[in-house]
């Protein structure tokens, strides 16, 4: 492995898009290539004395916002310290059942009060708080950001299933907090990979999960990235679509080709900083154009392994 320390990966997402599962499941697959693979979860209701907080947290209506949100970063701090870094130093890859960006998402729009109601300038104490963490050592950001992206109208109808319930679990916090993912994933586009999961059943949505972590792994033993500059492709490989360009963009105007996550096709010709792509469905095939593989906003891909 090319990395000389361990590696933090992080599953992100509004609530009921199966982060849960599909970290357990990485833990199995995941261990085929790591010596060691560990889970973790944030709030680290496995770690004493927060496994006791999980009520609290979750319930909880009468401490102050600002109180609680320094409460659960006072937990995660608390398992960096004692949990994360020495599984890093041991060469451990970590999985993280949702990390930073689900306090910053979720806090900057509880916060929002604090702020005129507008959750963007929250969103901005939070992450200054965050990086002076990250600044003196305290805390590390995720190597790579899965982000799982679904509609929340058809996501909190899964609630159903689910025997506990949360003071998040509505509509209405559930998009807006969808909206705090979006501006994240245009922040941090070198370690956030948005895959959207929407109509696709659970099965179909872990092997996009799959493919992309495998591939991450694959890329850091072989030299390169998740997502690939114009020197490390080649005619012939396997690519697959990551985002769909209105998550970026806002809209469809300025460009021809929309993708779905999940789409996989095949590098046909490079000529310069282009790319040609042949997809394997018929409507892409019809529609493939050359993308400027320079401006990961535009279209964002990995090579498959």
């Amino acid at each position: 492995m090319a990395a000389k320390n361990g590696l933090l990966l992080s599953l992100e997402g509004i609530d009921f898009t199966w982060k849960t599962p599909f970290s357990e499941w990485l833990l199995k697959d995941c261990s085929e290539k790591m010596p060691e693979v560990i889970i973790t979860r944030d709030p680290p209701y496995r770690l004493k004395p927060w496994d006791g907080y999980k009520e609290f947290f979750e319930k909880n209506k009468e401490v102050s916002y600002l109180a609680e949100a320094i409460m659960l970063l006072a937990a995660r701090l608390d398992n960096f310290e004692r949990w994360i870094q020495p599984a890093l130093l041991r060469c451990a890859l970590i999985i993280s059942d949702r990390y930073i960006d689900s306090w910053l998402a979720y806090q900057g729009v509880r916060l929002a009060h604090y702020f005129n109601k507008n959750s963007e300038e929250a969103l901005n104490f939070l992450l200054k708080l965050h990086q002076e963490m990250i600044k003196r050592n305290f805390l590390r950001m995720p190597d790579l950001t899965i982000l799982i992206s679904d509609n929340p109208a058809k996501t909190i109808q899964r609630k159903n299933n689910e025997k506990e319930t949360s003071k998040y679990e509505e509509l209405d916090i559930q998009q807006r907090v969808q909206e705090q993912y979006k501006i994240l994933a245009r922040l941090f586009p070198e370690r956030i990979v948005v895959i959207d999961v929407e109509d696709k059943s659970i099965q179909e949505s872990y092997k996009i999960v799959k493919t992309v972590v495998l591939a991450w792994l694959d890329g850091l033993e072989k030299g390169y990235r998740v997502l690939p500059s114009a020197q490390t492709i080649k005619s012939g490989q396997r690519v697959m679509a990551l985002r769909t360009l209105s998550w970026t963009l806002g809209r469809f105007d300025d460009y021809p080709l929309v993708i779905n996550s999940g789409d996989e096709g095949t590098i046909k010709n490079l000529e310069g900083s282009q790319v040609l792509i042949e997809w394997d469905k018929d409507e892409f095939k019809s529609m493939a154009k050359a993308l400027n593989i320079k401006s990961e906003e535009r279209f964002s891909y990995i090579i498959l392994p």
